[in-house]
């Protein structure tokens, strides 16, 4: 393993550009309005839904929280793909 630290911009830059993305451009798009107001915006979702921590999955309002709740969430959403098929 690498050991990069991802909250180095310079990490961020270099692993893009080595997976074929443009690494400036998506530090661009990371500091711009636009990200500025999702954050905002998922912030106060956050918030309005009472999640106890991160990560915290909305799914139809049923709340699913932590990282042992994946699988859950997974079968939650092939349900729903399944229903709406």
């Amino acid at each position: 393993m690498d050991q990069l630290d991802v909250n180095d911009e310079s990490v961020i830059k270099k692993v893009a550009n080595d997976v074929g993305l443009n690494g400036n451009r998506i530090l661009e798009l990371v500091y711009g309005e636009a990200a500025q107001q999702a954050a905002v915006a998922a912030l106060a979702e956050y918030e309005q839904f009472g999640c106890p921590g991160v990560p915290t999955w909305i799914v139809e309002g049923e709340r699913f929280w932590g990282k042992d709740r994946v699988d859950w969430v997974t079968e939650k959403v092939k349900q729903l793909v399944i229903r709406n098929s």
